[in-house]
C-alpha cells in the first residue's frame, strides 16, 4: 500500500482517478489523500445523493451522467486554477477513466489513475458493515456486488497505481 505521506509534496494540480469496487476503501483513502494535499474531492456517490436523495425514479445511469456532466465544468475549472481533485467515482469502465485523463491532459495536468483491490471477503465484509451504518447513503449486498464484479474491467495499464487494502 502506498502511505499518504508519499504523494505530499509541492505538485502541480493532479487528478486522482480512483478506480475499484465498493468497499475496496476509495473513500477512506480519498479523504485522507484531500486532506493531506489539500485536494478537493468528489464522491459520485455522495454527489448523487446530494441531487437526488433516496429518488429511485430515475434510472441510476442517468443520474449518475448527470451528476458527473454537472461537475464537469468544476473539476476542470479546479485543475485550471492549480487545484488537484480526487475524484471517487468507481471508474468501473476503462474507457470513462482514459476520458478523464484525456481532459486532464487537454489541461495540461498529470492524472493519476489508482486502483484499488481486496479479496472478495474482505469486500462482503466490509459492505456489510457499511450497509449497518445509519447514514449509509449507497446499500451494496452480495447479489449487487456481483453484478458489479462483473461489470467491472480491471485496469492493465503499467501507468495505474495498484493500492491493495
Amino acid at each position: 500500500m502506498i502511505k499518504i505521506g508519499l504523494l505530499r509534496n509541492n505538485m502541480q494540480s493532479t487528478l486522482f482517478i480512483f478506480t475499484g469496487l465498493p468497499g475496496t476503501g476509495k473513500t477512506t483513502y480519498a479523504k485522507t489523500l484531500a486532506v493531506d494535499t489539500h485536494a478537493k474531492l468528489f464522491s459520485l456517490d455522495s454527489e448523487m445523493h446530494k441531487r437526488y436523495g433516496d429518488d429511485d425514479h430515475v434510472d441510476l445511469e442517468i443520474r449518475e451522467q448527470a451528476t458527473k456532466d454537472e461537475l464537469l465544468p468544476e473539476i476542470q475549472s479546479l485543475l485550471s486554477a492549480g487545484t488537484s481533485v480526487i475524484l471517487d467515482y468507481g471508474f468501473y469502465k476503462q474507457k470513462e477513466r482514459e476520458k478523464y485523463k484525456q481532459i486532464a491532459e487537454h489541461i495540461g495536468v498529470p492524472s493519476r489513475i489508482m486502483y484499488f483491490a481486496a479479496p472478495y471477503e474482505t469486500l462482503l465484509e466490509r459492505i456489510g458493515k457499511r450497509n449497518e451504518e445509519e447514514d449509509n447513503i449507497h446499500h451494496i449486498d452480495k447479489e449487487i456486488l456481483d453484478i458489479l464484479i462483473e461489470r467491472y474491467e480491471i485496469p492493465e495499464s503499467e501507468s495505474v497505481e495498484i493500492i491493495e487494502t
